[in-house]
This record gives structure tokens, C-alpha cells and sequence, in this order.
């Protein structure tokens, strides 16, 4: 093998590969990545909820299997075997946060969990701190770069843009004296906190405004603390209450039930027992391949004195996603915001996708475990939220253009 300092040459696809010199584990066997695959598959088979979904894309899952350990029957390098997983991750496209983790994320989910101090204790944090784990992802970081370069154009979203972090989140704008906007890209989780000055000054600058445009268009997601925190509590009087429930379905695979297997015991209905009339628009395929269901009743109280008491409305596209999509939701349903734009991207029923960590590889596997409906039976992930009023149907081309004319018309 060619070991130049620390790093082999990446090139040479016939080398074992050892990324650091320090690195003393052995390099997977054939049978043992064999097995990864294999529990890969029947985790999937057991716990995701959106099989039903990805064959609607045109994913063809029972071929894709036998494909792919074909495949991985012939390769005996650890790079390989990573390539290999990483592009049939790819082929199943991201439905629920079906990913891969690459070294990027795990860097990312790392800080992320690790830093939040009421999780100190939860599965998140045990799986990505497992030693294993974290060897793998030193071995795979160059690995995974070089792989990333290679394929940049046919990832669908890319790590690098979903995590970036920009120089400035929260922008802020006075349209006029009665109407005023905010545009918030990520509710990245660093963002709650950092935001908060910037959001408390402008709050206090237009509390007596008629009018406030919350645009959140491309914000695939991120942490409920955000919108919680820098945008419901400011406009929710002391004392005052919102709710509204959400409905999900599970199957009680292993994974799912080692992560909310309580909640899933304790409130979980039996699927032979779902509201068909109430959910007539359900997938029936998806509802049979699930065990339970689960509706949740969400109550926020407000905590502030003196509040925005205009009226908000909301702008979304089709890249909400996630934490910015249950915002979303959590405006429909309580009739928080007027919603203007385009239909989101969905998955914002739930909470953070589960990991999966393979067996010998240490490689993880993130998904999200629940199958959240609107409130007609519909997949939310397939189909995200319907917008109160559908820039697709109007004449314009700019969404606060439109929500403009809608605040004058009103």
C-alpha cells in the first residue's frame, strides 16, 4: 500500500485503505459488509414508513436490494463498500430525511446533540458518540470528500448547502408605516440563539403595526426552538392559548421501538382501528403496511406581555421542509398566520429523524420514523401543506408582491 505520511493515495482503488497511520482497525471482510447490507435492508423493511412513497417515485426497492448486495458481494475494500452504500442511499432519493450520514452531517449531528444539555442521555447522543462510529467516520472523511467532488451534481441536496452556515439568518424590512417583514432562511438550531437580539429589536419596532410578512421560503428546516421562541412567543399574548394534533403512523420495527417504543406502547391505537372517515384521504397501501397510529394534541401558551397583535402572514415554497414545514402546520391549524406561496415539501409531523447504526461498519442511517397525515388522511411528506392562497393562481411572480396586494384587498 502507498502510504504517503498519514493519507494512502485515494487513487488507487486496489490499496486497502487506512486514512491515518494511527488508525488500527481492520478493514471489513466481504461476509461482514454482507451483513451491514443485509440489516440495512430489513431495517428499512421493518421501520420506514415511506417504502409505499418511494415506489410512487418510480423506485423499485425489492430490485434495488438484490442489486446492490450483488454488488457488494464483489468488492472487498472499505471505500468500496462505502461508495457502494452512499449510492444506493442516493437511489432511494431523501423521503423522511432518508440519508446516509456522511462524515459532513455527522460532524454537524455531533455538535448539534452534544450541545444540547437535556439530551445528554438519549439515544442520539449514545449512537454518535459510539466508538465505532466515530473511527469510521476519521477513516471515511477524505473518502467521503472525494466521493462528494466526484458526484456533486447528481446529489440531491447537498450537505454542504443544507449546513452552511451564512454570515447573516434573520433579515428585517418596514414595507411601510402599517405593514413590516421577515425573512428567515434556516431555523437552524445555532440560529435560535443568535438570532434573538435582532428579533426582540424588531418586534418591539413594529408591535403596533397592522401588517407582518413572515417569509420562510427555502428554509428546509431545522429546530422548533426557533420558530417557537423568536416568532410564536412574540405575537401570543401572556396567558393565551394555542393548540392544535397531529397524526402519525408507525410500524414497530426494532429501531423505531428502541427510540419511542414508550410513547408508541402508551398512546399508540391499533391500525385496524383508524378513523377512515375523518382520513378519507389516506394512502390505504401505506395505512396497511403500518401497526399504529398516534394523535397528538400540541398546546402552546403564551409567556409575553406585550405582544405583536396584527395580523402575520406567512410566505412558503416548495423547499419548506422539516422544522419550517411543522411551523407551517402548527399556522394552518391554529390560524396563526394567513399562508401565501406554493405547496411545502412536507415532513414536518414527527420528531428528529431516528439513526441507524450498522452493525460492523458503524456507518449511520438516518430516517424519520413516523408517517405524518394532514388533516384530510393525506401523506404530508408526499404532498406538504396546501398555502391558504396558491401564487400558481394568481398573476403574480414575486409571492410578497402578492401577499401586498392581498394585505390592500383585505
Amino acid at each position: 500500500n502507498n502510504i504517503n505520511n498519514n493519507v494512502v493515495d485515494l487513487n488507487d482503488k486496489n490499496s486497502t485503505i487506512y486514512l491515518y497511520k494511527e488508525d488500527t482497525s481492520l478493514p471489513l471482510t466481504n461476509e461482514e459488509m454482507l451483513e451491514d447490507f443485509e440489516c440495512l435492508c430489513n431495517m428499512l423493511d421493518e421501520n420506514y414508513p415511506y417504502l409505499g412513497l418511494l415506489e410512487r417515485k418510480g423506485v423499485n426497492w425489492e430490485k434495488l436490494k438484490k442489486d446492490y448486495k450483488d454488488k457488494i458481494s464483489q468488492i472487498n475494500t472499505d471505500d468500496e463498500f462505502y461508495f457502494c452504500i452512499a449510492d444506493m442511499m442516493q437511489q432511494l432519493g431523501e423521503e423522511g430525511h432518508l440519508a446516509l450520514v456522511d462524515f459532513n452531517l455527522y460532524y454537524k449531528l455531533l455538535d448539534t446533540y452534544n450541545s444540547i444539555e437535556d439530551v445528554q442521555d438519549n439515544l442520539w447522543v449514545e449512537i454518535l458518540n459510539q466508538e465505532r462510529t466515530r473511527k469510521t467516520y476519521e477513516k471515511f472523511e477524505r473518502i467521503s470528500e472525494q466521493y462528494r467532488q466526484q458526484n456533486r451534481e447528481k446529489i440531491y441536496v447537498d450537505i454542504d448547502e443544507m449546513w452552511e452556515k451564512a454570515d447573516i439568518n434573520a433579515e428585517t424590512e418596514v414595507i411601510d408605516d402599517k405593514t413590516a417583514l421577515i425573512k428567515i432562511p434556516s431555523f437552524s438550531y445555532e440560529f435560535a440563539n443568535e438570532d434573538k437580539n435582532k428579533i426582540d429589536t424588531f418586534f418591539s419596532q413594529i408591535k403596533d403595526y397592522e401588517n407582518l410578512i413572515i417569509d420562510i421560503r427555502g428554509n428546509s428546516g431545522g429546530s422548533t426552538k426557533y420558530w417557537l421562541e423568536n416568532i410564536v412567543y412574540y405575537c401570543l399574548p401572556k396567558g393565551n392559548m394555542l393548540s392544535y394534533s397531529t397524526t402519525q403512523l408507525f410500524k414497530k420495527g426494532n429501531n423505531n421501538m428502541k427510540f419511542h417504543g414508550e410513547i408508541i406502547d402508551k398512546y399508540g391505537e391499533p391500525i385496524t382501528n383508524f378513523d377512515m372517515d375523518k382520513f378519507s384521504n389516506i394512502n390505504k397501501q401505506d395505512l396497511y403496511e403500518m401497526d399504529v397510529w398516534i394523535q397528538k394534541v400540541h398546546q402552546i401558551e403564551g409567556i409575553k406581555e406585550d405582544t405583536f397583535n396584527g395580523k402575520i402572514w406567512l410566505i412558503i415554497d416548495d423547499k419548506v421542509y422539516s422544522a419550517a414545514e411543522q411551523f407551517v402546520i402548527f399556522c394552518k391549524e391554529t390560524d396563526f398566520a394567513v399562508i401565501v406561496g406554493s405547496n411545502t415539501a412536507g415532513d414536518g409531523i414527527g420528531s428528529d429523524p431516528l439513526l441507524y447504526s450498522l452493525p460492523n461498519s458503524g456507518l449511520l442511517i438516518r430516517y424519520s420514523d413516523g408517517y405524518g397525515i394532514n388533516s384530510d388522511g393525506s401523506c404530508n411528506e408526499e404532498y406538504g401543506t396546501t398555502p391558504d392562497f396558491d401564487i400558481n393562481e394568481s398573476k403574480y411572480d414575486d409571492a410578497i408582491e402578492y401577499c401586498i396586494e392581498l394585505i390592500k384587498k383585505q
